[in-house]
């Protein structure tokens, strides 16, 4: 549903009820679109069923991010041994690191240079 749309909606549920408190019959009127009540992504079951996705789709992005820091992680232990016996600086890792082709070569070389 569009903003356009739920405004009409919303702006005929409103002359609807000022109708009926200004003395109108209710019985004479014709259903509006606000009176039906259409599934979307926001009502019903529609929106268990947008929900448990939404979840997967998250529960899948933290894997992948937890995935990703754990490999960071463990190419800076490796390096780590390196970095110490060369006095490498995190700026001077990085540029290696990017020059071997590693992914988040900054993250990687941060974590190498915290590491004692």
């Amino acid at each position: 549903m569009t903003f356009a749309s739920s405004q009409k909606q919303e702006s005929d549920c409103a002359a609807e009820r000022r109708w009926e408190n200004e003395g109108g019959n209710p019985g004479q009127l014709q259903r509006l679109p606000c009176d039906d009540q259409k599934e979307d992504a926001t009502t019903g079951p529609a929106q268990a069923a947008f929900k448990a996705l939404r979840y997967k789709i998250d529960r899948n992005m933290h894997l992948i991010q937890f995935h990703e820091i754990m490999r960071d992680a463990e190419v800076a232990y490796a390096i780590n041994r390196i970095v110490r016996r060369y006095l490498l600086s995190a700026k001077d890792t990085t540029k290696a690191l990017m020059a071997c082709g590693v992914p988040r070569a900054a993250y990687v070389a941060q974590i190498a240079s915290a590491l004692k």
